[in-house]
């Protein structure tokens, strides 16, 4: 299998990711470099400056998180890869890595409205990674054992070109969707019932109205509340409280898509952990999702914007939507 060669040192190789929307931090080995990411993958950064202070002169390895709708197929043992291809011949042609351990990277992107969980197992030695969830050692990383290069077979483009996940594949990660009931007045005490229809309405009001910067993470911790009160009381259609947290995600500006996945996920891990109704406004404060060990406060990841790092700094490699990534000779 042939690869893909390019003189860039890995700060260069960083920069461009960044200019495709990729956060980058730096890793010691696989694991994220303690010095200058405290914060593991959330302190991954597309800040241009950030970037190069990392990689000026260190000999870091190279990580990158993906957004939520990007997947990676992460393939351990070469021996699977035959029958993942055999199973899913599209992704012959999508971005492929070659790890330095042996294994194999491809990358796509999820169909609009889909979601799925980084645990998820595909087949045997196949994982899903990516997701806004998890970060990928990168090309022209080093494996800390085999001391061999990551290097790209297919190479990375744009995360907006990236070929769709195949659907044959996506019905066997999706698990069949939950069964929801008629809304039948009655199901739940009236007064159960009159609470949950308001505490949606004001989930639906904050949603809404949250400013620029804070809607991902605004709808997806009160879908995450939302889901905890359906788990708890049924008395309140799953389907209803989802098309108006949809609602509210886009009138307060956040792009279709990404308004659906985000208020589905936030809605299914609230249904996970049902919540006893609070029995009043007053009681909307900590202990429901504002406090430092509540349910919002769990790890959550928003969609950066893409457009951020190449409005902050030209790029001055030129490379536009070409990749620096050629046939020719050479190595790192």
């Amino acid at each position: 299998m042939s690869v893909l060669h390019s003189n860039l040192s890995t700060r260069e190789a960083a920069l461009f990711y960044a200019s495709l929307g990729l956060p980058v931090l730096p890793l010691k080995g696989k694991q994220p470099a303690s010095r200058f990411a405290p914060n593991g993958k959330d302190s991954a950064s597309l800040d241009y400056e950030t970037i190069s202070m990392w990689f000026a002169h260190s000999k870091h390895n190279l990580g990158a998180v993906p957004p939520m709708w990007v997947l990676v197929i992460d393939v351990d043992d070469p021996e699977a890869l035959p029958e993942l291809l055999r199973l899913y011949p599209e992704l012959e042609t999508a971005p492929h890595a070659l790890t330095g351990g042996g294994g194999s990277h491809f990358w796509t992107r999820l169909p609009e409205g889909v979601s799925l969980a980084a645990t998820v197992r595909a087949l045997p030695s196949v994982d899903l990674r990516g997701l806004g969830k998890t970060y990928l050692v990168m090309p022209p990383s080093t494996h800390p054992q085999t001391g061999r290069p990551y290097e790209w077979v297919q190479p990375l483009v744009s995360l907006e070109a990236l070929p769709l996940a195949p659907q044959s594949l996506l019905e066997r990660l999706t698990p069949a969707p939950r069964p929801t009931q008629p809304y039948t007045p009655g199901t739940a005490p009236q007064a159960a019932q009159s609470r949950l229809e308001g505490l949606l309405t004001w989930a639906c009001d904050k949603v809404a109205s949250a400013p620029e910067g804070t809607r991902h993470d605004t709808l997806l911790r009160h879908s995450r509340l939302v889901g905890g009160w359906v788990g708890a009381v049924q008395g309140l259609n799953e389907g209803e409280a989802l098309e108006r947290l949809i609602a509210a995600g886009i009138a307060a500006g956040l792009p279709r898509s990404e308004a659906v996945q985000t208020a589905r996920d936030g809605l299914a891990d609230g249904i996970k952990s049902p919540l006893p109704l609070p029995e009043s406004d007053s009681d909307l404060g900590p202990s429901w999702g504002f406090g430092a060990n509540s349910i919002a406060s769990k790890e959550e990841v928003s969609r950066t914007k893409q457009s951020d790092w190449v409005q902050q700094k030209p790029d001055s490699k030129g490379w536009g939507a070409e990749s620096p990534w050629t046939t020719r000779k050479g190595g790192w």
